[in-house]
């Protein structure tokens, strides 16, 4: 006897879900990794920025080049921040759908699917917005800023 006759259709229905739900995990974790990449290249961008400027220069600036650098400091700042909120969120989220491996079907609150979309859902506001638009545009401030010292 074969091991696929030995299965029965909710078995392997259940296996279906299971390696559904993993997929769900994957993605998740996938998703929490660009959200690092993002951070560090931010932070690489004001690594880059202090070591290229001196205090003499920055002195040097008018009020106004002055204010662009520290909204451009302010900006990665604020874009790490959500950003990390984001990734705390999908950890706990990732908690719940481990949650659902271990949990019988019959048993659950809710599927993982929701669990996601929920997530998602709020991902579009905090992430894109809070997160990536001012990590963007402090890089970009900053950016400005070294080319008028500079060039």
């Amino acid at each position: 006897m074969t091991d696929r006759a030995l299965r029965t259709p909710s078995a392997d229905a259940t296996a279906l879900q299971i390696a559904h739900a993993q997929a769900l995990l994957e993605y998740a974790r996938d998703d929490a990794r660009h959200v690092y990449l993002r951070v560090t290249a931010g932070i690489a961008v004001l690594a880059f920025f202090f070591a290229k400027i001196s205090s003499g220069e920055f002195e040097s600036l008018s009020g106004w080049w002055k204010a662009a650098a520290c909204a451009g400091i302010g900006g990665i700042a604020v874009g790490a921040f959500f950003s990390f909120q984001y990734v705390s969120e999908t950890h706990r989220v990732r908690r719940a759908i481990a949650t659902t491996l271990t949990t019988p079907a019959s048993n659950r609150a809710t599927n993982p699917d929701s669990l996601l979309t929920q997530l998602w859902d709020k991902r579009r506001r905090r992430t894109t917005y809070l997160g990536v638009v001012p990590l963007v545009a402090g890089a970009v401030l900053l950016a400005a800023v070294l080319a008028k010292v500079h060039w």
